[in-house]
């Protein structure tokens, strides 16, 4: 018998490689991906779960402004109850909702990610001031 490293429950299982883990939830096992799977393939895989049922129980198309609306009520649950992971992760999946229903595929999603991640680290960021104040990104040319 082996045993392998699941990394979307982070349980230990005996199950074949490409099998769910019998720990990961039954909401989670149509993404389950063995240990021999990249974290890449991951997240496309999640992105392409997620628009299915998204399609399935809020119907198609853009839906940008309910999208947006609903992100603002989640901001506001996020003010009262900052650790609150969950709430964070609803923001999280509205944003990637309206990035599928805008047209993009998860894996223009998740190249535009690392992108995105890329640019933000090669910029020039003052010092925060202040928990309450964003820190903004310092446009060129600026001190």
């Amino acid at each position: 018998m082996s045993f392998h490293f699941c990394s979307l429950c982070r349980h230990f299982d005996t199950n074949e490689r490409d099998e769910p883990c019998v720990s990961c939830p039954v909401e989670l096992r149509g993404i389950h991906l063995g240990p021999d799977k990249t974290k890449k393939e991951w997240f496309v895989r999640y992105l392409d779960t997620q628009k299915r049922w998204s399609a399935k129980v809020f119907g198609p198309g853009r839906r940008t402004k309910g999208i947006v609306e609903h992100i603002k009520l989640e901001l506001d649950e996020i003010k009262e109850a900052p650790w609150s992971l969950e709430e964070w992760c609803d923001v999280v999946i509205l944003a990637l909702d309206g990035a599928w229903r805008a047209g993009f595929s998860a894996q223009e999603i998740q190249k535009a990610l690392v992108k995105k991640q890329k640019m933000n680290k090669a910029r020039k960021w003052p010092p925060p001031v202040s928990e309450d104040i964003p820190v903004l990104h310092r446009k060129d040319g600026d001190e």
